[in-house]
């Protein structure tokens, strides 16, 4: 599966300016008409604004409501969204939309908190479109008493070009602080279980057994002696250097052995050599 790889998202509900505003800011050039879904792909555009540093930004189709749960195109769009770090989140101001600003804000806000990927933790700037129309400043006042977010607010008209420059640059500079997000789905751990290495000494026993004979076993012991093939010196001093490894030269030591004593292991008996 294909999935849009851009710095931005433009969203919101369809016929709010989005493709309007890619095509203002950016050299893409979208199909633009007054009715919905007229995006039904996504649209990519760079957007070169300088001394702004250019930066990718997506028109993404319009979401309606019930989107992450398949309704209409939406949960398609949503999918492109996951890898912006950045959302524009635009909505229509004007009285002749006949729509609620603070009510399509926050079904589009419930639409990406039941998608995946915490899509509704990106940063967001909210465009608040067609400034150029009447009664749009109280329709904004109206939303900002209403907004309890702490989200920046933008108002502009892509339309008419007004105040995009502002948004370019505050998009650019919300872009520099924001994070990456994982695109994979992080469990909830309720309980957690702590590893602790420990090393654990090898099981080695070296006892007396009488004078000048001394016996060595143990589960570490057993397992070298019976996996080492005694027909060659080669094998025998590797053997012997194993032992030594596991410091049983050392307890010998310890415990007395002598250069000649005979030191006992398993169906076998060795001359400790010791100068």
């Amino acid at each position: 599966e294909l999935k849009l790889l851009a710095d931005v998202g433009i969203i919101g509900f369809p016929s709010v300016g989005k493709s309007t505003l890619i095509s203002a800011i950016s050299g893409s050039k979208p199909k633009i008409a007054d009715y919905p879904f007229t995006t039904l792909i996504p649209n990519l555009g760079v957007v070169e604004m300088p001394p702004i540093p250019p930066f990718v930004v997506a028109d993404m189709p319009g979401i309606i409501e019930g989107a992450a749960k398949g309704s209409g195109l939406g949960i398609q769009f949503l999918k492109h969204i996951e890898r912006t770090r950045v959302l524009l989140h635009m909505i229509d101001f004007s009285d002749t939309s006949g729509r609620d600003p603070y009510k399509d804000y926050l079904i589009i806000q419930n639409e990406l908190a039941s998608y995946h990927f915490n899509l509704s933790q990106r940063p967001q700037i909210i465009v608040a479109n067609k400034m150029d129309l009447p009664g749009f400043s109280s329709r904004l006042d109206a939303f900002k008493h209403s907004l309890k977010d702490a989200i920046p607010v933008v108002a502009i008209s892509a339309q008419e070009r007004l105040h995009l420059k502002e948004l370019v640059a505050l998009t650019y500079q919300t872009l520099q602080n924001a994070p990456y997000f994982s695109l994979t789905e992080e469990p909830v751990i309720q309980d957690s279980v702590l590893y602790k290495y420990e090393k654990k000494e090898p099981e080695i026993r070296v006892e007396i057994i009488s004078d000048h004979l001394f016996e060595v076993s143990g589960k570490e012991v057993e397992r070298l002696y019976y996996r080492t093939g005694f027909q060659s010196e080669e094998a025998l001093q590797r053997f012997f250097r194993q032992l030594r490894l596991l410091g049983v030269d050392d307890k010998l030591r310890s415990l007395g052995a002598k250069h000649g004593d005979t030191i006992h292991i398993f169906d076998s008996e060795f001359e400790f050599f010791d100068k």
